[in-house]
């Protein structure tokens, strides 16, 4: 098992080193310009990751103060998750007012939806896990990554519906959150149910799965950021069936 925790550590350091790699190409390409609350959110991630790696090395950090930092952690990503899958969709229909009122209000509603669901899943299949505080980390991380995806999937789809163009970096964005925020759904769900109260080979290998996770993401930004964004990535020929300017024409002249 030793060379589980080894190895999870030789990730941990390469996830924050990655991270804050990221940040530091953020700042280069003025990200902050284009997607303030997604430059925030890496700097969170970067900012944090580096706390808790020295918080866990420190021998004055008892593991009620760790825990507490986790809790602001987590409770800081969640807020900054929300604000960026709100700013990803307004900046898809930042050119279509009429369409953007309608994505606005829908985006809302399918917020309260799968808040009422992520609260009925966490009643109707509580954690397994004995230990005490486990099972509402597990329980909140997986309610909250039910309704990212659950966003992300009504971004997707209110954008293909309409035939919305993407921009190379904001789909590569987008593509990258779906990835963190699936695998720590599915990651956070089998914790909940597996891990005990010592730890084992499982529980190291959910730790393991998770780094990976999140280095697979932070490439997948990295990879985008580091690509020219283009002008525009719309299709050469309209699409016949969704005209975004006579939406937006018909729909002020009905309002």
């Amino acid at each position: 098992m030793f060379y589980l925790v080894w190895h999870w550590h030789i990730l941990w350091f390469f996830r924050v080193a990655l991270v804050s790699f990221l940040f530091a190409t953020a700042i280069q390409r003025k990200l902050f310009r284009q997607l303030p609350f997604f430059f925030t959110f890496i700097a969170w991630l970067a900012a944090f990751g580096i706390i808790m790696i020295s918080m866990d090395y420190a021998p004055s950090i008892t593991k009620a103060q760790y825990d507490d930092a986790y809790l602001v952690d987590t409770a800081g990503e969640t807020a900054l998750s929300f604000l960026l899958l709100y700013e990803l969709l307004c900046r898809r229909l930042r050119d279509y007012p009429a369409i953007a009122e309608i994505g606005a209000h829908t985006f809302r509603v399918t917020a309260i939806g799968l808040a009422l669901l992520a609260i009925a899943l966490a009643w109707y299949i509580p954690a397994g896990s004995p230990v005490p505080l486990l099972p509402i980390q597990s329980l909140m991380i997986r309610s909250i990554r039910t309704l990212h995806c659950g966003l992300l999937i009504f971004i997707f789809a209110f954008c293909s519906y309409f035939r919305l163009p993407w921009r190379s970096r904001a789909f590569g964005f987008s593509l990258g959150l779906a990835w963190y925020m699936g695998s720590s759904l599915a990651i956070n769900a089998l914790r909940s149910q597996l891990e005990s109260w010592e730890k084992t080979r499982v529980t190291y290998a959910l730790y393991f799965s998770n780094e990976v996770a999140c280095i697979i993401a932070a490439l997948i930004w990295l990879a985008y950021l580091l690509i020219p964004e283009t002008e525009s990535d719309e299709p050469s020929q309209p699409p016949p069936d969704s005209d975004l300017p006579s939406w937006n024409q018909e729909l002020r002249r009905l309002s």
